[in-house]
Protein backbone atom coordinates (compact mmCIF):
# COMPACT_ATOMS: atom_id res chain seq x y z
CA UNK A 1 0.00 0.00 0.00
CA UNK A 2 1.39 3.43 -0.99
CA UNK A 3 0.41 6.50 1.06
CA UNK A 4 0.32 9.99 -0.45
CA UNK A 5 2.32 11.59 2.33
CA UNK A 6 3.88 11.01 5.68
CA UNK A 7 1.03 12.98 7.23
CA UNK A 8 -1.57 10.62 5.80
CA UNK A 9 0.46 7.62 6.97
CA UNK A 10 0.67 9.15 10.43
CA UNK A 11 -3.08 9.72 10.44
CA UNK A 12 -3.76 6.12 9.43
CA UNK A 13 -1.49 4.82 12.17
CA UNK A 14 -3.19 7.08 14.69
CA UNK A 15 -6.59 5.85 13.58
CA UNK A 16 -5.47 2.23 13.83
CA UNK A 17 -4.08 2.86 17.29
CA UNK A 18 -7.36 4.45 18.37
CA UNK A 19 -9.48 1.65 16.93
CA UNK A 20 -7.39 -1.03 18.64
CA UNK A 21 -7.49 0.82 21.95
CA UNK A 22 -10.59 0.13 24.00
CA UNK A 23 -11.96 3.42 25.30
CA UNK A 24 -15.09 4.23 27.25
CA UNK A 25 -16.44 7.36 25.63
CA UNK A 26 -19.54 9.47 26.03
CA UNK A 27 -21.43 11.65 23.61
CA UNK A 28 -22.86 13.95 26.27
CA UNK A 29 -21.55 15.73 29.34
CA UNK A 30 -22.82 18.42 31.71
CA UNK A 31 -21.68 22.02 31.51
CA UNK A 32 -21.48 24.29 34.55
CA UNK A 33 -25.26 24.83 34.32
CA UNK A 34 -26.00 21.07 34.36
CA UNK A 35 -27.09 21.17 30.72
CA UNK A 36 -26.28 18.23 28.48
CA UNK A 37 -23.82 19.24 25.82
CA UNK A 38 -21.69 17.69 23.11
CA UNK A 39 -17.99 18.60 22.89
CA UNK A 40 -17.27 21.49 20.56
CA UNK A 41 -13.46 21.52 20.69
CA UNK A 42 -10.61 19.38 21.94
CA UNK A 43 -9.63 20.02 25.53
CA UNK A 44 -13.07 21.30 26.46
CA UNK A 45 -14.03 20.25 29.97
CA UNK A 46 -17.36 19.04 31.24
CA UNK A 47 -18.77 16.94 34.06
CA UNK A 48 -19.43 13.22 33.68
CA UNK A 49 -23.18 12.71 34.15
CA UNK A 50 -22.57 9.42 35.95
CA UNK A 51 -19.61 9.84 38.30
CA UNK A 52 -19.46 13.67 38.33
CA UNK A 53 -15.79 13.51 37.37
CA UNK A 54 -14.12 15.68 34.78
CA UNK A 55 -14.32 14.64 31.15
CA UNK A 56 -12.34 16.09 28.28
CA UNK A 57 -13.57 16.86 24.79
CA UNK A 58 -11.91 14.94 21.96
CA UNK A 59 -12.64 16.66 18.66
CA UNK A 60 -10.16 15.48 16.07
CA UNK A 61 -10.48 14.94 12.35
CA UNK A 62 -10.25 11.17 12.41
CA UNK A 63 -12.99 9.93 14.74
CA UNK A 64 -16.32 11.16 16.01
CA UNK A 65 -16.18 13.93 18.60
CA UNK A 66 -16.77 12.65 22.10
CA UNK A 67 -16.07 13.09 25.79
CA UNK A 68 -13.48 10.98 27.56
CA UNK A 69 -12.21 10.67 31.12
CA UNK A 70 -8.62 11.50 31.89
CA UNK A 71 -6.42 8.42 31.71
CA UNK A 72 -9.31 6.50 30.13
CA UNK A 73 -10.93 5.88 33.51
CA UNK A 74 -14.03 3.69 33.36
CA UNK A 75 -16.86 4.85 35.60
CA UNK A 76 -19.59 2.57 34.21
CA UNK A 77 -18.76 -1.16 34.32
CA UNK A 78 -21.74 -1.88 32.07
CA UNK A 79 -20.82 0.57 29.34
CA UNK A 80 -19.30 -1.16 26.34
CA UNK A 81 -16.45 0.57 24.55
CA UNK A 82 -18.28 2.52 21.90
CA UNK A 83 -17.73 1.73 18.25
CA UNK A 84 -19.03 3.20 15.03
CA UNK A 85 -21.72 0.52 15.14
CA UNK A 86 -22.95 1.88 18.50
CA UNK A 87 -22.90 5.48 17.33
CA UNK A 88 -24.90 4.74 14.19
CA UNK A 89 -27.57 2.97 16.18
CA UNK A 90 -27.80 5.73 18.79
CA UNK A 91 -28.05 8.37 16.07
CA UNK A 92 -31.45 6.92 15.12
CA UNK A 93 -32.93 8.29 18.36
CA UNK A 94 -33.39 11.81 19.79
CA UNK A 95 -30.51 13.21 21.83
CA UNK A 96 -32.53 13.29 25.05
CA UNK A 97 -33.17 9.55 24.71
CA UNK A 98 -29.47 8.72 24.46
CA UNK A 99 -27.14 7.89 27.38
CA UNK A 100 -29.82 8.24 30.04
CA UNK A 101 -28.70 7.68 33.62
CA UNK A 102 -30.85 5.33 35.68
CA UNK A 103 -30.49 4.96 39.45
CA UNK A 104 -31.87 2.13 41.54
CA UNK A 105 -31.05 0.99 45.08
CA UNK A 106 -27.86 3.02 45.24
CA UNK A 107 -26.59 1.93 41.82
CA UNK A 108 -26.35 4.10 38.70
CA UNK A 109 -25.82 3.03 35.11
CA UNK A 110 -26.06 4.67 31.71
CA UNK A 111 -28.63 3.18 29.36
CA UNK A 112 -27.72 3.46 25.69
CA UNK A 113 -31.26 4.59 24.90
CA UNK A 114 -34.36 5.12 27.03
CA UNK A 115 -37.53 5.87 25.10
CA UNK A 116 -40.32 8.21 26.17
CA UNK A 117 -42.31 5.14 27.22
CA UNK A 118 -39.53 4.05 29.58
CA UNK A 119 -38.23 1.17 27.47
CA UNK A 120 -34.45 0.75 27.65
CA UNK A 121 -32.56 -0.26 24.50
CA UNK A 122 -29.06 -1.67 24.87
CA UNK A 123 -26.73 -2.06 21.89
CA UNK A 124 -24.34 -4.98 22.34
CA UNK A 125 -21.44 -5.32 19.92
CA UNK A 126 -19.34 -7.89 21.79
CA UNK A 127 -20.01 -11.15 23.58
CA UNK A 128 -21.80 -11.04 26.92
CA UNK A 129 -22.48 -13.70 29.55
CA UNK A 130 -25.96 -14.90 30.44
CA UNK A 131 -25.42 -13.81 34.06
CA UNK A 132 -24.63 -10.24 32.94
CA UNK A 133 -27.72 -10.26 30.73
CA UNK A 134 -29.83 -11.37 33.68
CA UNK A 135 -28.38 -8.68 35.98
CA UNK A 136 -29.02 -5.90 33.46
CA UNK A 137 -32.54 -7.09 32.71
CA UNK A 138 -33.35 -7.19 36.42
CA UNK A 139 -32.05 -3.63 36.77
CA UNK A 140 -33.63 -2.10 33.66
CA UNK A 141 -36.79 -4.26 33.80
CA UNK A 142 -38.49 -3.40 30.50
CA UNK A 143 -35.75 -3.46 27.89
CA UNK A 144 -34.76 -4.53 24.39
CA UNK A 145 -31.42 -5.95 23.26
CA UNK A 146 -29.97 -5.02 19.88
CA UNK A 147 -27.07 -7.38 19.18
CA UNK A 148 -24.51 -7.12 16.40
CA UNK A 149 -24.77 -10.62 14.95
CA UNK A 150 -22.56 -10.00 11.94
CA UNK A 151 -19.93 -12.51 13.07
CA UNK A 152 -22.38 -15.30 13.89
CA UNK A 153 -25.49 -14.46 11.84
CA UNK A 154 -25.11 -17.66 9.80
CA UNK A 155 -25.69 -19.68 12.97
CA UNK A 156 -29.23 -18.35 13.25
CA UNK A 157 -32.26 -19.90 11.65
CA UNK A 158 -34.49 -17.01 10.61
CA UNK A 159 -38.21 -17.63 10.76
CA UNK A 160 -41.19 -15.42 10.25
CA UNK A 161 -43.16 -14.88 13.46
CA UNK A 162 -46.34 -14.43 11.44
CA UNK A 163 -45.72 -17.61 9.44
CA UNK A 164 -44.94 -19.54 12.62
CA UNK A 165 -48.13 -18.34 14.28
CA UNK A 166 -50.18 -19.08 11.19
CA UNK A 167 -48.58 -22.52 11.03
CA UNK A 168 -49.49 -23.13 14.68
CA UNK A 169 -53.04 -21.93 14.06
CA UNK A 170 -53.27 -24.25 11.04
CA UNK A 171 -51.95 -27.20 13.05
CA UNK A 172 -54.36 -26.49 15.91
CA UNK A 173 -57.25 -26.14 13.46
CA UNK A 174 -56.25 -29.38 11.74
CA UNK A 175 -56.14 -31.20 15.08
CA UNK A 176 -59.51 -29.74 16.06
CA UNK A 177 -61.05 -30.76 12.73
CA UNK A 178 -59.55 -34.25 13.05
CA UNK A 179 -60.97 -34.53 16.57
CA UNK A 180 -64.41 -33.37 15.37
CA UNK A 181 -64.30 -35.82 12.45
CA UNK A 182 -63.39 -38.66 14.80
CA UNK A 183 -66.21 -37.72 17.16
CA UNK A 184 -68.61 -37.36 14.22
CA UNK A 185 -67.61 -40.75 12.83
CA UNK A 186 -68.10 -42.36 16.24
CA UNK A 187 -71.57 -40.84 16.55
CA UNK A 188 -72.41 -41.78 12.95
CA UNK A 189 -71.27 -45.36 13.50
CA UNK A 190 -73.37 -45.58 16.67
CA UNK A 191 -76.44 -44.25 14.83
CA UNK A 192 -75.79 -46.62 11.90
CA UNK A 193 -75.51 -49.57 14.29
CA UNK A 194 -78.79 -48.57 15.92
CA UNK A 195 -80.48 -48.29 12.51
CA UNK A 196 -79.22 -51.73 11.46
CA UNK A 197 -80.31 -53.18 14.76
CA UNK A 198 -83.76 -51.62 14.38
CA UNK A 199 -83.95 -52.94 10.82
CA UNK A 200 -83.25 -56.47 12.02
CA UNK A 201 -85.77 -56.16 14.82
CA UNK A 202 -88.36 -54.74 12.41
CA UNK A 203 -87.73 -57.56 9.91
CA UNK A 204 -88.00 -60.18 12.64
CA UNK A 205 -91.23 -58.66 13.90
CA UNK A 206 -92.61 -58.42 10.38
CA UNK A 207 -91.75 -62.07 9.72
CA UNK A 208 -93.30 -63.07 13.04
CA UNK A 209 -96.48 -61.17 12.18
CA UNK A 210 -96.65 -62.79 8.74
CA UNK A 211 -96.07 -66.21 10.26
CA UNK A 212 -98.82 -65.72 12.82
CA UNK A 213 -101.06 -64.27 10.14
CA UNK A 214 -100.54 -67.43 8.07
CA UNK A 215 -101.37 -69.58 11.06
CA UNK A 216 -104.54 -67.59 11.66
CA UNK A 217 -105.54 -67.93 8.00
CA UNK A 218 -104.93 -71.68 8.08
CA UNK A 219 -106.85 -72.03 11.32
CA UNK A 220 -109.72 -69.99 9.89
CA UNK A 221 -109.74 -72.22 6.81
CA UNK A 222 -109.78 -75.35 8.98
CA UNK A 223 -112.61 -73.95 11.01
CA UNK A 224 -114.59 -73.16 7.88
CA UNK A 225 -113.95 -76.66 6.50
CA UNK A 226 -114.82 -78.16 9.84
CA UNK A 227 -118.13 -76.31 9.91
CA UNK A 228 -118.95 -77.51 6.39
CA UNK A 229 -117.93 -81.07 7.23
CA UNK A 230 -119.88 -81.04 10.46
CA UNK A 231 -122.99 -79.65 8.79
CA UNK A 232 -122.74 -82.26 6.04
CA UNK A 233 -122.57 -85.10 8.54
CA UNK A 234 -125.45 -83.68 10.49
CA UNK A 235 -127.52 -83.45 7.31
CA UNK A 236 -126.70 -87.00 6.30
CA UNK A 237 -127.44 -88.39 9.69
CA UNK A 238 -130.69 -86.54 9.84
CA UNK A 239 -131.61 -88.09 6.51
CA UNK A 240 -130.34 -91.48 7.65
CA UNK A 241 -128.15 -91.75 4.58
CA UNK A 242 -125.43 -93.75 6.19
CA UNK A 243 -124.60 -97.35 6.91
CA UNK A 244 -122.49 -99.11 9.49
CA UNK A 245 -119.53 -101.23 8.43
CA UNK A 246 -119.32 -103.86 11.07
CA UNK A 247 -115.97 -105.10 9.79
CA UNK A 248 -114.22 -101.75 10.09
CA UNK A 249 -116.48 -100.41 12.75
CA UNK A 250 -116.96 -97.23 10.66
CA UNK A 251 -120.03 -95.42 9.51
CA UNK A 252 -120.00 -94.48 5.86
CA UNK A 253 -122.25 -91.98 4.14
CA UNK A 254 -124.20 -93.29 1.18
Amino acid sequence: MIFGSFRSLKAICKLKKFCNKKQQTKRFGYDENKIRIRPSYSGQKATCPLCQGTIIGKCGEIYVWHWQHNHDRECDPWQEHETDWHRKWKANFPDDWQEVILAKEGEKYIADVKTANGVVIEFQNSSISTSTIRIRENFYQEMIWVVNAKTFKDNFMIRSVVSSRLRNIGQNASQEISSLKSSYNDDLNAVTDDIEKNKKETTNRFNSINYKKGLVEKLSQHLEEHDVYTNTIIDKLSQDKSYWNYQTNEKTLK
